[in-house]
């Protein structure tokens, strides 16, 4: 098996209980990484210190902390850690979400069959906060990826491995506020990139149903209005992405309760 790292963010208002959830399920996987990148993006809670000085302690040979200052964003704390990254292969893994024990070998052994793939995701199933269990389900093939890019993502980014190389090569996670992995995928498929999810769940994430109302309003139609702007210089398609533009915005802009209603039914299943 080709050697893999794991790379992680934590930042201050993130929950250690599911944080210190999230690493033992990093550390009790079947195939172990050669290293764990822990970033730590900005000033931490003393409560998520501890979990971090404990790992620190327990799982020294492997852990690899590396602690920014300030608060440098998703996208700045995600390239900070990919710079320590001595690995061919990077798993990405979230500080609130469950790794299933086969997660790291049913991924590691796809990159190690097939040479020329480069990004490979999951599907992922997402616990509410209400209790109610919801699967966000993502196209497998390369085809199904490349025509649903052009209306959503088309990766869930707590799922997804990459080529190391590739990453770096296409300059990291781009600055694009709330879309910085949407953005990523997007140049690998303009660089015709070998991608691929698997339709098997090998996460659990935990889904606060209230980020669904922060989810709206003038700052996402900006974000949405930037993400518009990458797809017209990678993709073209001009018309067709101006199109999707105007629906996501309108969906940004509906009152909580329809857009909570839409996310239920459209965008993820029982």
């Amino acid at each position: 098996m080709p050697k893999f790292s794991v790379l992680m963010c934590v930042y201050g208002k993130d929950d250690p209980v599911l944080f210190d959830r999230a690493l033992l399920s990093i550390f009790a996987n079947s195939l172990q990484p050669k290293e764990v990148i822990l970033v730590c993006d900005g000033p931490l809670s003393d409560s998520i210190n501890k979990v971090v000085e404990k790992y620190e302690i327990e799982i020294a040979t492997t852990l690899r902390v590396i602690r920014l200052k300030v608060n440098s964003g998703f996208a700045g704390a995600l390239n900070a850690g990919l710079l320590h990254v001595t690995s061919p292969i990077t798993v990405r893994c979230d500080a609130d979400d469950y790794n299933f024990p086969d997660r790291f070998i049913t991924l590691v052994s796809e990159f190690n069959t097939d040479p020329e793939l480069t990004l490979l995701g999951s599907q992922v199933r997402e616990i509410w906060s209400s209790g109610q269990s919801r699967q966000r389900n993502v196209p497998c093939s390369q085809a199904e990826i490349v025509k649903a890019s052009y209306k959503r993502n088309p990766f869930n980014h707590m799922s997804v491995a990459y080529r190391t190389d590739i990453v770096r090569e296409l300059g990291g996670y781009p600055s694009l506020h709330l879309k910085e992995d949407y953005g990523l995928w997007l140049q690998f498929i303009a660089n015709n990139h070998r991608v691929r999810n698997i339709n098997k769940v090998l996460v659990e994430a935990n889904f606060d149903e209230s980020s669904i109302f922060r989810r709206g309003g003038l700052k996402y139609v900006a974000s949405e209005r930037d993400l518009l702007e990458l797809k017209n210089s990678l993709i073209g398609k001009r018309f067709n992405n101006f199109l999707i533009f105007v629906l996501r915005s309108a969906v940004f802009l509906l009152p909580n309760s329809v857009r909570k209603g839409i996310y239920k039914v459209f965008l993820r299943n029982r």
